[in-house]
C-alpha cells in the first residue's frame, strides 16, 4: 500500500499554487494535435505518444528569452522572436558565440544555477546567454511538462531563425545547453534547425524517454557535437533514477559511474520523509535531486577552473578503479575532458571518471592500491582509506566500497580524486571494520578480526609519479586505524616492525 502512495507523496512535496491556465482563442486544439500560426501542429501521434498528452499552447506555457552579454551582465533584457526593434535595441550581436541554458521540471528560467552558468560563460568569453524560462509550462503534471517540451523546443527554433538575419555561420556557433527535461528541449531544437553547433544533456531526464524513438528524445544526431553528463541514472523509483544511463551522444560521460554522487544523501523514502518534517521541504528536495543536478554543478565548475575533468573509455567504474586492461591510457584522440572543454577531443564513446564529493569536485587523480600481508587469514570487512598532507587530511574513502573479502596477498585498487597533488601527501590512515557472515553464528563462518597489510602504493595519473606507504605486513584490528608514513621506494616496505595496532 505504501509503495502504491509512494508516487503521490513525493510529488506532493513539490506542491504549489498552480496558475490558472487560458487559451488563446486562435489556437486550435483536436484530439490528436494542436496547431499555432507560428509554430505549425505538433500532434501526439506515434512515436509522440510517450504521455498520451498534448502540449499546452504558447499562451499558457509563455516562454521567455533573458539575454545576458557583459554589457547586461546583471539585469537580462527580454528577447522575442519577430520583434525586430527588441533585437536592435538589445546587446545581442550575431558574430559572438551564442549559449542557450534551458531548465527541467519545476524550475524557472531565473533559478540560481542559470545565473551562476551565464556569468561563468561571460567571465570565459565575449558571448550571447539566453535562459529560457518555460516555467509556466515545466510544473505538475509531469507528464504535460514532458509534452510541453516539444513547443519550448519549437519556439527556440524560431527565435534562432529570427536571429540568423542571414548570418550563414550562426547555427554553428550555437550551443545549447539543457538540464533534465531541458536537454530534450534542446534536442527538438535541433531536430528543427540542421546544423546546429553544440548540444550539452545535463543528466536528460529518463522518465517517459526512455527506449522511445531517438525523434521523441535528445540524440547525438540532433547537433555536430553533443556531449551528456550522466549523474543520476540508476532504476527510477519515484525518488532517485530521474536520469538516462543509455549513451546518447557523442560523448557520454559516467562521472562516479553515472548513479549515485558522492557526497549526496541517501535517497529512502524514510531519509526524505524525516528531513522534510524535520528540516522543511527545500532541504528535502535538495536531497531529492542532488544527483540529478551535480550535473549542473560539474559543468558550471568545468568551464573556468584550470582543473580538468579528464574521463577516460573504461568499460565501468569497477574497471576504471582498477585500471582494468590499462583502460586509463590516453587514446590517439585523447581523454576528453567532461564539460565545457569536452568538444576539444577527437574522441567518441562513452567514458568514466570520479569527481570529489564536495566544491570543488575536480581534483588530483590518484589510483590507490592497498596490499594486504602474505601471513594474514581471510577477513570480511570495510577498508577506509585516508590520504593526509600536513594538517589536511582528505575525506575517508572506501576501497571496493561495501563489505569485501580481503585474502593474503591480494591488491585492491582505488582511483580517488583528491583536492591535493601527490607531492603534498605525506601519510595515509588505513582503517579496518570487521563484518560478519551471513552465518555469523557457526563456527566455521567466524572471520578474524584483523587484516594486515604489507604497503599503500599511490600514484598520479596527471604526473605518473608513485608514492609508496610501508605497512610492514603490521596487523590492524576491528576498528583501529594505522598511520603509514610516505617512502620514496617499494623496497623499504618489506616487513620488519609487525605488531597489532
Amino acid at each position: 500500500m505504501f509503495q502504491a502512495l509512494l508516487p503521490s507523496i513525493v510529488l506532493t512535496m513539490f506542491q504549489g499554487c498552480l496558475a490558472v491556465r487560458g487559451y488563446a482563442a486562435f489556437v486550435r486544439i483536436d484530439a490528436s494535435a494542436i496547431c499555432q500560426p507560428d509554430l505549425g501542429c505538433t500532434s501526439n501521434d506515434p512515436p509522440f505518444n510517450n504521455t498520451n498528452k498534448l502540449p499546452e499552447p504558447s499562451s499558457v506555457i509563455r516562454t521567455k528569452f533573458l539575454l545576458y552579454t557583459r554589457s547586461n551582465q546583471i539585469e537580462a533584457q527580454i528577447l522575442m522572436a519577430g520583434d525586430a526593434g527588441r533585437l536592435r535595441s538589445s546587446n545581442f550581436i550575431t558574430t559572438r558565440p551564442t549559449r542557450f541554458i534551458i531548465h527541467g521540471f519545476l524550475q524557472h528560467g531565473q533559478v540560481k544555477w542559470i545565473k551562476d552558468m551565464a556569468d561563468e560563460f561571460l567571465k570565459k568569453e565575449d558571448c550571447n546567454v539566453i535562459a529560457v524560462d518555460w516555467g509556466d509550462g515545466a510544473w505538475l503534471p509531469y507528464t504535460q511538462a514532458v509534452a510541453n517540451t516539444r513547443i519550448v523546443g519549437n519556439e527556440i527554433a524560431s527565435l534562432i531563425n529570427f536571429l540568423d538575419q542571414g548570418e550563414e555561420t550562426l547555427f554553428q556557433r550555437i550551443h545549447l545547453i539543457g538540464h533534465s527535461l531541458g536537454a530534450h528541449v534542446a534536442g527538438y531544437v535541433g531536430q528543427r534547425i540542421h546544423g546546429i553547433g553544440r548540444i550539452t544533456g545535463l543528466d536528460p531526464a529518463a522518465p517517459n524517454f526512455v527506449d522511445t524513438d531517438p525523434l521523441v528524445r535528445l540524440d547525438h544526431t540532433d547537433a555536430g557535437f553533443v556531449d551528456i553528463i550522466h549523474t543520476d541514472d540508476s532504476e527510477f523509483d519515484y525518488v532517485s533514477g530521474y536520469g538516462m544511463f543509455d549513451p546518447v551522444g557523442h560523448v557520454d560521460f559516467y562521472p562516479n559511474g553515472g548513479k549515485y554522487q558522492p557526497g549526496c544523501s541517501e535517497k529512502t523514502v524514510s531519509n526524505l520523509m524525516y528531513t522534510a518534517y524535520y528540516k522543511g521541504l527545500e532541504n528535502a528536495e535538495d536531497i531529492l535531486s542532488c544527483s540529478h543536478s551535480r550535473a549542473i554543478s560539474l559543468f558550471i565548475e568545468s568551464i573556468n577552473s584550470e582543473c580538468h575533468f579528464t574521463a577516460f573509455r573504461c568499460p565501468s567504474l569497477e574497471d576504471l578503479d582498477r585500471n582494468e586492461g590499462n583502460c586509463m591510457r590516453c587514446e590517439p584522440n585523447g581523454c576528453p575532458k567532461l564539460g565545457f572543454l569536452a568538444d576539444q577531443s577527437l574522441a567518441r564513446g562513452s567514458f568514466y571518471l570520479r569527481t570529489r564529493p564536495d566544491d570543488p569536485y575536480c581534483g588530483y587523480y590518484q589510483h590507490v592500491t592497498v596490499q594486504f600481508g602474505d601471513t594474514m587469514s581471510p577477513a570480511n570487512g570495510r577498508l577506509k582509506v585516508q590520504l593526509v598532507a600536513p594538517g589536511r587530511p582528505s575525506g575517508f574513502f572506501e576501497i571496493n566500497s561495501g563489505d569485501m573479502n580481503f585474502q593474503a596477498g591480494q591488491e585492491r585498487h582505488f582511483l580517488y580524486d583528491d583536492i591535493y597533488p601527490l607531492t603534498e601527501i605525506g601519510e595515509v590512515r588505513v582503517t579496518f571494520t570487521r563484518t560478519r557472515g551471513i552465518f555469523w553464528w557457526l563456527r566455521y563462518s567466524y572471520t578474524p578480526a584483523s587484516v594486515s597489510i604489507r604497503h599503500v602504493t599511490v600514484t598520479s595519473i596527471q604526473t605518473g609519479e608513485t608514492a609508496y606507504f610501508c605497512g610492514y605486513d603490521r596487523q590492524i584490528t576491528s576498528g583501529s586505524t594505522v598511520n603509514l608514513r610516505k617512502r620514496n621506494r617499494l623496497e623499504k616496505c618489506v616487513p620488519g616492525g609487525r605488531g597489532s595496532i
